[in-house]
């Protein structure tokens, strides 16, 4: 897994490839995910996070974390946009009712 926590639109310009440096990164193999940064001093980040499972598949995930002035987190999670020449859209974001994001589990058909 790797989550890259970035100040800005990180497809802003570039669509399909991140364009900015991270503020923050966090990588690993251990479960459960644990990403510690520096204090987050802003009010909205984006994140990116990449999950691996033990085939090798490969799946992104998008989130944007908003601290309001008391220090509250709200989480919201964002579809990739899948359609051709189409950036991956942050205004579309449904609030986490559990603050997480992603899906890290067992399928089972």
């Amino acid at each position: 897994w790797s989550i890259s926590i970035y100040e800005e639109d990180p497809f802003n310009d570039c669509c399909e490839t991140i364009c900015v440096e991270p503020k923050e990164t966090c990588s690993g193999t251990a479960c459960p995910i644990e990403c510690i940064t520096e204090c987050l001093a802003g009010e909205k980040y984006y994140i990116v996070t990449n999950l691996v499972d033990q085939v090798g598949i490969e799946q992104e995930y998008y989130a944007t974390v908003e601290i309001d002035t008391s220090c509250n987190v709200s989480v919201y999670e964002h579809e990739a946009n899948v359609l051709m020449d189409q950036c991956t859209d942050w205004s579309n974001g449904y609030l986490s009712e559990d603050d997480t994001f992603g899906d890290c589990g067992i399928l089972i058909d």
